[in-house]
């Protein structure tokens, strides 16, 4: 006889075996009472589903924001940063930095990522290129493989003066290969989210 938490692992498995064979309504019937029940993976994944709209689930913003929220309660850096991006999609800038803020508090490396874009773009901030190259490192420090990127190619615009344009070319086919094998090896990781 299984007990509550063997009966919760056994659902949540066969949830992501339904997600990964596509079908997506039929996991959702699953997480959905595990998520209620306060599994934070499972509201992570609820919220993002409903951000998405895929496949059959219709794209429900304000729904993916009270899961998200949920989890964000719990300070879970995931679903600040994924709060984040649906509040910065729908153009609540102020709503999108305080969301990214307190994820890169917590270390998430695409948070400092998507801050460094927000200031580089100026968004939400003055325009502010030193800024956006300071927030490029510290996410490039913690693995992000987009930042890496942009580091090299802010270098190899001149952004830090001329010499360090050969730095930069260097930079760039670096951050090509480590891109390469983050998203080998963990397709899903922070350190790929843009």
């Amino acid at each position: 006889m299984m007990n509550s938490n063997q009966n919760e692992i056994a659902k949540l498995t066969e949830a992501k075996r339904l997600y990964e064979k596509g079908k997506l309504q039929e996991a959702l019937k699953l997480y959905l009472p595990l998520a209620e029940a306060g599994n934070i993976e499972c509201q992570i994944f609820v919220g993002r589903l409903y951000a998405k709209g895929v496949r059959g689930v219709t794209q429900d913003l304000e729904a993916a924001k009270r899961w998200l929220g949920r989890a964000a309660n719990s300070g879970n850096a995931d679903a600040l940063y994924s709060l984040g991006v649906i509040d910065h999609r729908l153009g609540k800038y102020s709503s999108a930095i305080h969301s990214y803020q307190n994820a890169a508090t917590l270390g998430y490396s695409a948070a400092y990522y998507q801050l460094g874009n927000m200031y580089r773009a100026g968004i939400g901030f003055e325009k502010n290129r030193d800024k956006a190259f300071e927030l490029y490192e510290e996410a490039a420090k913690r693995g992000h493989i987009f930042a890496r990127r942009d580091i090299a190619l802010m270098l190899v615009k001149g952004c830090k003066g001329w010499r360090m344009v050969p730095l930069g070319c260097i930079k760039w086919l670096a951050s090509i290969f480590t891109g390469i094998r983050t998203v080998v090896k963990d397709s899903y990781s922070e350190k790929t989210f843009d």
